[in-house]
């Protein structure tokens, strides 16, 4: 003979679940009741409103990160350039060379900005796997 009480803790979860079950009745009972007017919204147009609006701040988040790069870059390449056109009194031949020729002085800013931080990530690739 068993009895409702002695059914397995699984059997319990279930009887929730079923929705006409007595002990789902206190379930509904404590659930606050939807007012009428949400029974006729349009629930695709909402959650189409929902999704674009978060593609939205999605965008403008990323376009927001996009000009912090792009600005931070500029600065960097600029101040290096700035560096590479006005040399030292004591520079070599090749410095002031570098520095009156325009595409060169381009290129070692380049390089001067972008190299070191590849070789600090190649050296460290190096260490960690054994090869570049």
């Amino acid at each position: 003979m068993s009895t409702k009480t002695d059914s397995k803790p699984a059997d319990k979860v279930a009887d929730y679940a079923r929705p006409n079950s007595v002990r789902s009745a206190p379930l509904k009972r404590d659930l606050p009741e939807l007012p009428n007017w949400t029974a006729t919204l349009p629930w695709r147009a909402v959650g189409l409103v929902a999704l674009t609006t978060g593609l939205i701040f999605w965008l403008i988040g990323g376009m927001v990160l996009l000009a912090i790069w792009l600005l931070a870059n500029g600065l960097d390449l600029t101040s290096t350039y700035v560096g590479v056109t006005n040399p030292l009194p004591d520079a070599g031949t090749a410095g002031r060379w570098t520095a009156r020729t325009s595409w060169a002085a381009g290129l070692w800013t380049v390089y001067l900005s972008y190299c070191p931080e590849l070789f600090i990530l190649g050296g460290l690739r190096w260490l960690i796997v054994g090869r570049f």
